[in-house]
Formats: structure tokens, C-alpha cells, sequence
């Protein structure tokens, strides 16, 4: 195996893992909630705080990859993360549990590393390639499977046993990143802005934990709107404190730059879209019947297994088409094909195989919105701030994974139905659940977010061949 195939196999087994983990607690969140007999609000930050710490520290480890190496940090950053899955299978509580997990969202820090890393690494021209499979590729992989082994591994041994086997292999990436992994030799000599490091965390956290909470309290409650009201000045702060600094946290003339700013507000926007899409289908196929179709957690994870197939040959494929056509085509092509094909999620999802069907040819438009994100930025970016560019990046693609799920949930606790059933001639009522109206809703909002992105998209300045574009 030569270098460059090695060194993109490996940073896509890194970078698969950590979606697995990010996902894999997704079908044990009731489970872990009988387990501390926690409330359900209590339980969702088990997920949410791995994103909310994720998307805060992403800019930070980025730039600390820029100045002191990636390869070195992304060791760091694996190691914590590592320590973390390894802590999370013994929490003693709920909030033990909540706490290890957001330590772990420094894991997607680590996964804007293996993109910057993978750009500096491969020559222009196989950039596209590669990126084509970690940024498209091995998220829908690492997703796909933290559904259906995280559900397995719940149902037949129970979700302490998640973390325990997340750590083995933790373990053995470290090990070999350790011994094969290059370091990249583009740096910058900065000194490292810890104010504005800080405001910026602060920041991100308090408007993360203010958007994840909505579904919960509402976004006009007085406690909620203290949250976001404390985020706007701490950003206003932090805007202030940057353009006054010599060495600052982020460069704000580099967010300026065209294809980056668009790169930016499409992938919290498409994020949203695609997460939407995801809520849908998961909650969809586990309604009971006439609105949904029972399915087991299970068995929903493995209707989205052929749409991973799908994605992990789509993702290099896109890489191709974007060398041909250019990086805005890619984007315009897969935001308004993903826009059109979830059309098919309101005629053709009456039985798991259809279901199976539209997620697998939706998941072709989706890999094609996310690879040109990555790479506008990658490109348009100088390349001693390519890691911290791409951590910003990184951090308003989570915005968007909790824009999502928030719109979804808000819909369907806004329409409910109560589903009765008959057994042995009578009619028992099992609960209320989303109308089938709310499940139309989500499909024509995850719709109009995809065709926004399109619209936006529009606006990039295109480039073929991995030409740098700046300005």
C-alpha cells in the first residue's frame, strides 16, 4: 500500500469512529434513562453535550493544530476522547454521564484535523478524492453503524457495553496514528489567543445549550432567553477582542473570503435540512401503524445500511465530478437533487423496503452538498489556517445538527394523533404520537432548507482542479 492510500484509509477509520461514537448512544438513550431513572430532558444532553463541546473546541483544536502540529494534536485530542469512552461505561450517574460525554465532543476536533491533515498531505489534484470519502463517505458509515451495532449492542448486552467496546478500539487508532500517521510540515508561529479562545467556547456553549433546551422549556422562556442574550454579548465581545489582537483567535478578513463565508451558512443550513431528514426517517419507522411502520430500533438502523453503501461509493465519485465541473456545480447539483428526491418521501414510504429506497437516493444528494463544503473551505483557505478554518467549519455544521433535530421535534410534539389499535375486539388506545401531517411537514421543511442551500449556493465563486480561489 503506498503512502497516500494509506494515509487516507487511516484518517477515514478515525474519522468513521468518531461518528460511530457520536451516534452509537442514540437507540441506548431510553435505556440509560430507566438505568439513572432519569427525566427525558435530563437524558437528551447525553447526546447533546458531545456536540455542544464538540462544536465550541473544534476552532480552538484547529488552531492549535496550525501552530504546534496536526498529527500532534490530533494525538491529544484521541487520547482525552479516548480516556473519556473508557470513564463513560462506568458513570455512577446521569450527570457523571453527561459531563464524560461532552470531554468526548473534543472528538470532533479531532475529525476537522483528519481533513486538514488529508489536504495537507496529498497533492492538489487528489485532494477532491479524498476528501470525497472522508468528508461524504465515512460520516454516513460511521452513522449508519452507531445505529445498527449501537442498537445491537443495547439490546444483547447493554449500552455500559458501547463505551467498553468503543474503547478497545480507541485505543488501537491511537496506536496507529501514533506509528503511521505523518505530520503535516505547513505551520504558523503564533501565539495562541486565549481570550478569544475562551470567549468564543463560552459563547458557542451558551447558544448550543439555549437551542438544544427549546424543545424542553421553550425559546422564549426567561431562562432560555438569558442563555442566548449572554451568547450575543459574548460574541460581541469576542468579535471586538479579535480585531484588536495581533495574533487573533481567528483571522475575521479569512471568514470574509466568498467561498468560505458560503461554505459556512450552507453547511449550518443543509445541516439542518439533512438532520431533519434523519429525525424523519428514525421516528417515522418506529410510529406505530396506521401513521408509521413499527419497525424496531433495530431494524430502522439497518434501513438506512444500503443508504451507507450508497454514500461510501457516491463520496469518491463526487470528488471526481467536482475535479470535472467545479466545486459550486458539485454543491448546486447536490442540494437541489437532494431537495427533489426527498419529494419521494411523500408518495413512496409505505413499507421498509421504499423507506430504504428514498434514503439511499437522498443520501446521493446529501454526500454531494457535504464534500464541497469541506473542500471550499480547505481550498479557499491559506494553508497555515486550514485546520482552524476548518474547525469553523466544523462548528456551524454542529449548529446545524442541533437546528435539526430541534425544528423536527418541535413539529412533531406541535401535531399529534392518538393511535388506537384493535385487540381481541376491542379498540386500546397506544398513545399519542406525530400525525401524519407532522411527518408531511418535516419532508416539505427539510425540502425548503435543501433548496435555500441551492439558492445560496449560487453565489460561490467556482474553481476546477483544485485551483486556489481567493477572494
Amino acid at each position: 500500500m503506498n503512502s497516500e492510500l494509506r494515509n487516507i484509509v487511516l484518517l477515514s477509520l478515525i474519522a468513521t469512529f468518531l461518528y460511530y461514537v457520536e451516534t452509537m448512544v442514540v437507540p441506548a438513550l431510553p435505556d440509560i434513562q430507566r438505568y439513572f431513572s432519569s427525566t427525558a430532558s435530563e437524558t437528551a444532553w447525553v447526546a447533546s453535550s458531545y456536540l455542544v463541546v464538540g462544536a465550541s473546541t473544534s476552532p480552538i483544536i484547529g488552531k492549535l493544530g496550525d501552530i504546534h502540529g496536526k498529527k500532534k494534536m490530533l494525538l491529544v485530542s484521541l487520547i482525552v476522547y479516548s480516556l473519556m469512552i473508557l470513564l463513560a461505561g462506568f458513570s455512577p450517574s446521569i450527570l457523571f454521564l453527561i459531563i464524560i460525554r461532552g470531554l468526548q465532543g473534543i472528538g470532533l476536533g479531532a475529525y476537522t484535523l483528519t481533513l486538514s491533515l488529508i489536504t495537507d498531505l496529498l497533492p492538489k489534484e487528489r485532494v477532491a478524492l479524498a476528501q470525497g470519502i472522508l468528508s461524504g463517505a465515512v460520516v454516513g458509515v460511521g452513522m449508519a453503524l452507531g445505529l445498527v451495532v449501537g442498537a445491537y449492542i443495547d439490546q444483547y448486552l447493554g449500552w455500559q457495553y458501547a463505551f467498553h467496546t468503543a474503547f478497545i478500539v480507541s485505543l488501537a487508532l491511537l496506536i496507529i496514528t501514533y506509528l503511521l500517521v505523518p505530520e503535516s510540515n505547513i505551520r504558523i508561529r503564533r501565539s495562541v489567543d486565549y481570550l478569544g479562545s475562551g470567549l468564543l467556547m463560552m459563547s458557542t456553549v451558551l447558544l448550543l445549550v439555549y437551542i438544544t433546551e427549546i424543545p424542553y422549556i421553550g425559546a422564549f422562556s426567561p431562562s432560555n432567553l438569558v442563555l442566548l442574550f449572554a451568547s450575543v454579548v459574548l460574541f460581541a465581545i469576542f468579535i471586538k477582542e479579535e480585531l484588536k489582537q495581533k495574533d487573533p483567535m481567528i483571522d475575521l478578513r479569512l471568514m470574509r473570503i466568498r467561498n468560505v463565508m458560503i461554505a459556512n451558512l450552507v453547511g449550518l443550513i443543509a445541516s439542518a435540512g439533512m438532520f431533519v431528514f434523519f429525525f424523519f426517517v428514525i421516528y417515522y419507522a418506529q410510529t406505530p401503524v396506521p401513521v408509521g411502520l413499527a419497525m424496531d430500533v433495530l431494524s430502522t438502523g439497518l434501513t438506512l445500511a444500503p443508504a451507507t453503501i450508497i454514500m461510501l461509493v457516491i463520496g469518491p465519485l463526487m470528488g471526481y465530478l467536482m475535479l470535472k465541473i467545479g466545486a459550486k456545480y458539485t454543491l448546486l447539483f447536490g442540494a437541489f437533487f437532494s431537495a427533489l428526491s426527498m419529494l419521494l418521501l411523500l408518495v413512496n414510504k409505505y413499507s421498509p423496503f421504499q423507506l430504504t429506497e428514498d434514503s439511499a437516493i437522498i443520501g446521493v444528494g446529501l454526500v454531494a452538498v457535504e464534500l464541497p463544503i469541506v473542500n471550499m473551505v480547505a481550498i479557499s483557505m491559506p494553508e497555515e489556517y486550514r485546520a482552524v478554518g476548518m474547525g469553523m467549519n466544523t462548528l456551524m455544521r454542529v449548529l446545524g445538527y442541533a437546528v435539526g433535530p430541534v425544528i423536527a421535534t418541535t413539529i412533531m410534539d406541535s401535531y399529534q394523533q392518538p393511535i388506537i389499535i384493535p385487540i381481541k375486539g376491542e379498540m386500546l388506545p397506544l398513545g399519542t404520537y406525530p400525525s401524519s401531517y407532522a411527518f408531511t411537514l418535516m419532508v416539505y421543511v427539510a425540502i425548503m432548507l435543501m433548496v435555500f442551500s441551492g439558492v445560496i449556493s449560487l453565489l460561490a465563486r467556482n474553481y476546477k482542479f483544485n485551483v486556489k480561489v481567493i477572494g
